[in-house]
């Protein structure tokens, strides 16, 4: 039997230390199961981000995509507002942080501009696919029927192209109140191998008999309509590593 670290990269809205780990909450903390240690992962007060990290996703290249609370000037991105994403690259993490940063979704450009379209969750599936969920109701216009959506959906973003200049399409790819999420609002998200979503959500849920609590992190393999969990298992229990009563993040 071959053991393996399989990490898990948590923010979280208020400072605090874990682990002897102190941190803010626009930093990454990375969790070591097999080990049950903390890390800086990714400080951001070393590359000037202000406030709080509202989502982020990490690629197999080790890039972050993140969206952040308040507008803000950032070096390489400009003026940057919460319906963005950022895509950050890094020469160096954990406490010393360093790197780049740049704009790689105006959120403006694709009709996100109000409070209620402010990104809290968000992945990076592959090549300019985006999927996001947010804070409240959103709809991003097109050439047919605008996409409207809640904060307990999840929609998925085309973008023809990155940056200053953001096209796309967009698509409802699950539908909240089918999948059994009720009022609870979706602030963090993966996605899976093949028709997989992973979230984290604001208030406790039920999805396919399994109760999950905010902090835990619901497996959900989706039917081929994604209006259901076909079967669900916790991926991630908050509680049992001591993370409550703290808010997580994505």
């Amino acid at each position: 039997v071959l053991e393996v670290n399989r990490p898990t990269y948590v923010s979280f809205q208020a400072m605090g230390t874990i682990g002897g780990v102190m941190y803010k909450p626009g930093d990454i903390l990375r969790y070591n199961p097999l080990f049950d240690t903390w890390q800086m992962h990714f400080q951001a007060a070393d590359v000037g981000l202000r406030g709080n990290l509202t989502a982020f996703d990490i690629d197999s290249w080790g890039r972050i995509y993140l969206s952040v609370a308040a507008n803000q000037n950032l070096a390489g991105a400009g003026r940057v507002t919460p319906q963005d994403v950022l895509v950050f690259d890094a020469l160096s993490t954990g406490p010393d942080t360093t790197g780049i940063f740049q704009l790689w979704m105006d959120g403006s450009d694709m009709g996100l501009t109000t409070a209620g379209e402010s990104i809290d969750a968000l992945a990076d599936e592959y090549y300019q696919s985006l999927y996001i969920s947010t804070k409240g109701g959103a709809k991003i216009p097109s050439d047919y029927a605008p996409l409207v959506f809640q904060k307990n959906d999840v929609a998925q973003l085309y973008l023809g192209m990155t940056g200053p200049d953001t096209t796309g399409s967009s698509i409802l790819y699950a539908d909240g109140l089918a999948l059994g999420l009720g009022a609870a609002n979706i602030v963090g998200l993966d996605t899976g191998r093949s028709e997989e979503l992973y979230l984290l959500l604001d208030r406790p849920v039920t999805l396919a008999g399994i109760p999950f609590m905010p902090g835990d992190i619901a497996h959900c393999w989706l039917n081929y309509e994604h209006t259901a969990c076909d079967v669900a298992q916790k991926a991630f229990d908050a509680d049992a590593i001591g993370l409550l009563p703290r808010k997580i993040d994505p």
